[in-house]
């Protein structure tokens, strides 16, 4: 489904069944604390997001050692959940989300399964969605933790949670998530969550490694074992739903010249699968000899397997460039329209370049992520010589 009609669904369908929900559970309400027994992460939306969301559950692991951990999101994001193995197959909830008709039919036979295998507590890190917190809601657990607005104007998604976590716009999402977590540790009379201090860190993620097998059948598959071995892995954004967070595509072309000038390198392009502009452009740079699109070829898995055997990632803010963190690949993280106070990378081998335009962010939780920029100066503004003066430092070329 379109980014915007979910937007708008949330909003005039999401408001008043908040509302009507929000009633009901004034009178049905529970005074529980978690023992633990089990506990459903719901991440709905992106790859990135779940990613970041991996020491959370690492730190619910530690707090409730045998606890059934669940993951309800989009059937999309089940091949990240089955890279960072955060629970086994049968404690996947997948939504359908590609068709609008088939989301209600796959978000009931979900509610009632969970219902059914009797969930503890929900933990819901969406940034205020309403359709989050009705889901939450839905699923029949005594404890439901999630952001909630407090005094801020706007963001209403009633009263559907019974642990309400303050949501830092000043704090690394991934500490946002772990404050989720570390609020189950509290009765829901606790008000505001969470009064604790909480020291600054930076969690490196798991380093997911590939034998010499993997290396020479991903090789042989994309025909790129003759080529050079210096490889620069670039993300041009291609079929991305939120284009604004790009760097403009004549910048990549730029920077694929100036890298390809030098024999012993090797550009590969990954993304999505381009539209019609882009793979126009796409098959300009197929025609360089030291450049190969695998745009829209590749699994998740093959790509970690791309990043083991590169030496420098390059991209935009997406999810893309927090699956580089499961690697040790060095990476040049761009970003614009998003602050990467919030959402850069949890790998100490990123480099952020960040121009820090007054207007930045204009994506925020408060705008439910909607910018009405059309023209992304802050990316526009980073020059290809910047980007290009980074890899050659890497490369020592």
């Amino acid at each position: 489904m379109k980014v915007e009609l979910v937007k708008k669904i949330d909003y005039y369908l999401g408001r008043p069944l908040c509302f009507f929900l929000s009633l009901i559970s004034k009178i049905f309400r529970f005074k529980k604390k978690p023992s633990g027994k089990k506990i459903l992460f719901l991440g709905i939306s992106e790859m990135g997001s779940i990613i970041l969301s991996y020491p959370a559950v690492k730190k619910v692991k530690e707090l409730y050692p045998f606890a059934e951990v669940y993951f309800c999101t989009f059937r999309r994001n089940r091949e990240i959940l089955e890279i960072l193995n955060i629970t086994s197959e049968e404690k996947l909830i997948l939504i359908e989300d590609k068709s609008l008709w088939k989301f209600p039919v796959s978000v009931l036979r979900a509610v009632l399964r969970l219902r059914k295998e009797k969930i503890e507590a929900v933990i819901d890190m969406e940034l205020f969605s309403r359709f989050s917190a009705i889901f939450s809601y839905l699923t029949g657990a005594p404890i439901r933790v999630g952001f909630y607005r407090f005094s801020q104007e706007g963001l209403y998604r009633g009263n559907l949670h019974t642990h309400k976590v303050y949501y830092n716009p000043y704090k690394h999402i991934s500490l946002n998530f772990l404050n989720l977590v570390n609020s189950l540790k509290y009765s829901f009379e606790e008000f505001p969550l969470l009064r604790e201090p909480q020291g600054e860190f930076f969690w490196d993620l798991p380093k997911i490694r590939i034998n010499e097998e993997e290396k020479r059948s991903f090789l042989s598959k994309f025909n790129i074992g003759s080529k050079n071995k210096r490889i620069v892995v670039l993300n041009l954004g291609t079929g991305q739903i939120l284009p604004i967070r790009k760097w403009p595509l004549e910048n990549y072309l730029e920077l694929i010249e100036r890298l390809t000038v030098n024999s012993e390198v090797l550009v590969v392009i990954i993304g999505l699968e381009p539209d019609e502009e882009e793979s126009y452009l796409l098959k300009k740079i197929e025609k360089n000899p030291r450049c190969v699109s695998l745009a829209g070829k590749t699994s998740l898995r093959e790509v970690i397997t791309l990043f083991n055997i590169s030496e420098i990632f390059v991209s935009h803010d997406s999810g893309l460039l927090h699956l580089g963190s499961l690697t040790s690949i060095r990476m040049i993280a761009l970003f614009g329209p998003e602050t990467p106070l919030l959402y850069r990378p949890l790998s100490s081998n990123a480099k952020v370049i960040y121009l820090n335009f007054a207007c930045s962010p204009c994506f925020s939780a408060y705008n439910h992520r909607t910018s009405l920029c059309e023209d992304n100066r802050c990316l526009k503004a980073i020059k290809v010589e910047d980007v290009y003066g980074l890899v050659e430092e890497y490369l020592n070329i």
